[in-house]
């Protein structure tokens, strides 16, 4: 089992309140919320030596209670493929042009877009592609807008 999953489990394991304060924390990111902060202190600390960094760990777990549906496999954009592309060709594009700064306010709309539609989530895959998400290389906007591009039925190895 990989970092990101053992990651998502214990999110899992948080309890009624824990989970509300980091839901709503991804509604509010900018205000300071120690119910937030307890709540992910809670999930990573014991994980704090997995290579796993602070804040794409962060981003999840403020994320993760707004559709806890894990799916398993694909990158963030094949699941966004499985809804309208009209309607979401707009939020991939600023997905992959997104900073980090600025990125889980994108994903919000996305990850509430995929809850609408009940299309699950695979968060461990989420959490390693923010991981990398500041490379240099932009390997994972790549694979991303790769997933997008590709003929429909098709699937990306992520």
């Amino acid at each position: 089992m990989s970092a990101a999953d053992v990651f998502i489990r214990r999110l899992g394991k948080l309890g009624v309140r824990e989970r509300a304060a980091l839901k709503a924390s991804a509604a509010l990111p900018h205000e300071p919320d120690v119910a937030a902060h307890d709540a992910f202190t809670a999930a990573y600390w014991p994980i704090r030596n997995s290579h796993l960094p602070r804040d794409p760990c962060r981003v999840v777990a403020a994320l993760y209670f707004w559709h806890p549906d894990n799916g398993d496999g694909g990158n963030l954009v094949h699941s966004l493929r499985r809804l309208d592309k009209t309607q979401t060709e707009r939020l991939v594009t600023e997905l992959l042009a997104a900073s980090f700064a600025v990125l889980p306010e994108v994903l919000l709309k996305a990850v509430r877009q995929l809850a609408a539609a009940g299309i699950p989530i695979d968060w461990p895959q989420l959490l390693d592609d923010l991981r990398e998400w500041n490379r240099g290389d932009s390997s994972v906007q790549d694979k991303w807008a790769e997933s997008w591009l590709q003929p429909q039925g098709e699937r990306h190895a992520d």
